[in-house]
């Protein structure tokens, strides 16, 4: 007598193999913390600061004022959270950069990726997510390019370039 699978068990199978299927064509090559010089510590920490010596002044007196800072304050950890990078990964495909959510850009959308200099970056057209000097270049064919800051920006540059050679060596 054969066996019987349940539905459920059938689900969970085909979304285990699945999940395995994804999990191998979307590998992790390179995994990057975001960089963050001194001075854009300080830039950052700078608001959050004044606004919490505010709440502190204000908070015996003026209850108004005070609950306005705390959402103020509130706000701004909310909005750093969505718009700092925080992670870049490098995967089979495409360049993830981590956000409060992920953004993934397909690799068969970029044009080139080289090491950015200053110059360069003060007439920049696209979005600066870099946030120390080290900086990569993602210049797109379509769409704005991108400054990301990975920790080790020579390391994460040259197995970018290896994975996007890859990529279209094998012509996907």
């Amino acid at each position: 007598m054969k066996p019987t699978i349940s539905l459920f068990t059938r689900t969970q199978l085909l979304q285990s193999k699945f999940s395995e299927r994804l999990r191998g064509l979307q590998r992790s090559m390179l995994e990057e913390e975001a960089e963050y010089d001194r001075w854009m510590k300080v830039v950052l920490a700078l608001p959050i600061a004044v606004i919490v010596v505010l709440f502190l002044i204000t908070f015996q007196e003026e209850r108004e004022a005070a609950a306005l800072l705390f959402l103020s304050l509130c706000s701004m950890i909310v909005l750093y959270w969505l718009i700092l990078p925080k992670k870049y990964r490098v995967l089979d495909d495409s360049l993830e950069i981590v956000l409060g959510i992920t953004y993934r850009i397909p690799f068969s959308e970029i044009e080139e990726v080289k090491k950015g200099s200053g110059k360069e970056l003060l007439f920049f057209k696209g979005f600066k997510l870099a946030t120390s000097k080290n900086v990569i270049v993602v210049r797109r064919k379509k769409g704005f390019s991108l400054a990301i800051s990975p920790k080790n920006a020579d390391l994460f540059l040259e197995q970018l370039k290896a994975s996007i050679e890859s990529f279209r060596s094998k012509g996907v």
